[in-house]
């Protein structure tokens, strides 16, 4: 599990960046294009993450393997239909649902901490 555990980790600081950096380019630089871009990106590397996951969870049983395989097919598939529909808005919005509130872990965050949590 933890290798697992640490690409998930990489993973959220990766999308981290993108979104800081995509925020700082709007707000700082009224850059729409470079926001837009960022938020491609950020669509793109969820889009992946079950497939790039799938080398770090060689070694857990298969229930938890299953398991996991399905949350992260879920945050893809949603980031999938993001870019399929070409949704800023979408993509901004993956990882956080309607209540979510600034400076609140976001729900790939949230997994982290329950899946470290785990007995």
């Amino acid at each position: 599990m933890r290798a697992f555990l640490n690409f998930l980790r990489e993973q959220i600081r990766h999308v981290s960046e993108i979104e800081i950096s995509a925020q700082n380019r709007l707000h700082d630089a009224g850059d729409e294009a470079a926001y837009r871009d960022g938020m491609r990106a950020k669509a793109e590397l969820l889009a992946h993450l079950a497939t790039n996951a799938a080398p770090h969870l060689n070694d857990l049983p298969p229930e938890a393997k299953s398991r996991i395989e399905h949350r992260l097919n879920t945050f893809a598939q949603s980031a999938r239909q993001s870019l399929d529909i070409g949704s800023v808005f979408y993509m901004s919005a993956l990882l956080y649902p309607d209540d979510h509130q600034p400076g609140q872990p976001n729900t790939l965050e949230r997994w982290l901490t329950e899946l470290e949590n785990k007995p």
